[in-house]
């Protein structure tokens, strides 16, 4: 496999083999590979845990919905202007 690089990139692994950290070009692209691999499990375990972290919020705003609808349900006959309000709570959830 060749790959291209541009002159910045060249460079930059160039100096790295220079350094002595690493023999070759190639012993650089593999890290440089192993460090982007390593990057997008963060990524991909970052993402799941906000997404879990979401639908628990999701769940406690519905849990939350159907107690304000259990409790204005009790008062709705006596107050027929709480139908407003209870469209309200059933669009946000």
């Amino acid at each position: 496999m060749n790959v291209s690089l541009t002159p910045e990139l060249e460079r930059f692994v160039q100096e790295k083999v220079k350094s002595g950290r690493y023999l070759s070009a190639s012993e650089v692209m593999r890290e440089a590979l192993r460090l982007m691999e390593e990057r997008d499990k963060i990524r991909e375990w970052r993402l799941a845990k906000l997404q879990a972290e979401i639908n628990a919020g999701i769940g406690k705003l519905a849990e939350k919905k159907c107690w304000m609808v259990r409790q204005f349900s009790r008062t709705q006959s006596s107050n027929s202007s709480l139908s407003p309000t209870l469209e309200i709570l059933n669009n946000y959830v």
